[in-house]
């Protein structure tokens, strides 16, 4: 629903589409800082920096993630792991067409 109204808003005037990209920004801050203030003190900065990317957009896949943070994808694959432990983030459907989920506590 969010990506076809976004699709439908980026067809308008160039004004309108800044409008709609600040406030998908002030959006995506404001869930970020609330899940982020929350675990900070368990996880470092490569950790928190791949939790802002999850909640910018859930269906990243492991090869987009780890070229965004110059890390390989088996780390990637690895810190999914530790924050699925911690009970931080969880996995909602099937491997292939699944998405991640921040777990808002």
């Amino acid at each position: 629903m969010v990506l076809l109204i976004i699709l439908e808003s980026w067809q308008r005037k160039r004004s309108d589409r800044r409008r709609l990209a600040r406030g998908i920004y002030r959006v995506i801050s404001s869930v970020t800082s609330r899940v982020t203030e929350k675990v900070k003190d368990k996880l470092d900065n490569t950790s928190l920096e791949l939790l802002k990317l999850i909640i910018e957009d859930p269906g990243y896949n492991y090869s987009y993630l780890s070229k965004r943070l110059g890390i390989s994808i088996k780390t990637i694959s690895i810190r999914f792991k530790k924050l699925q432990q911690a009970g931080i983030v969880e996995r909602v459907g099937s491997d292939r067409k699944g998405y991640w989920k921040v777990i808002e506590r």
